[in-house]
């Protein structure tokens, strides 16, 4: 799985470490397009999505979280709201979208 786990770029590492907690433990880090990372932790999913003079954190606890769908370049985070939302994220790794989509599906099974 050591293709989920890519170093994370410094300007993305500077603001996850604000966000994250000490007790988090780092399992996956994708670069998914130039301008955004997925962090996945071992209570959290981080999405980084850079801006034109930020980073923008959204943050996902697996509690939040109903299931994760790949669709062709697409991973699909469905919440557990009444409103059934979806958020998307555009993928550019099609072969790493499907491994990390089914180690997601297991963290939260």
């Amino acid at each position: 799985m050591f293709e989920l786990l890519e170093d994370i770029e410094p300007k993305f590492q500077k603001r996850f470490k604000k966000e994250v907690s000490m007790a988090e433990i780092t399992r996956y880090a994708l670069k998914i397009n130039k301008s955004v990372w997925i962090i996945v932790t071992n209570r959290k999913i981080y999405i980084l999505a850079k801006k034109l003079w930020f980073i923008r954190p959204l943050i996902f606890s697996f509690s939040e979280i109903k299931d994760f769908k790949c669709n062709d370049e697409t991973l699909e985070i469905i919440l557990r709201n009444n409103n059934s939302n979806k958020f998307k994220v555009e993928f550019n790794k099609k072969e790493q979208l499907k491994k990390l989509t089914k180690e997601l599906n297991s963290l939260i099974n």
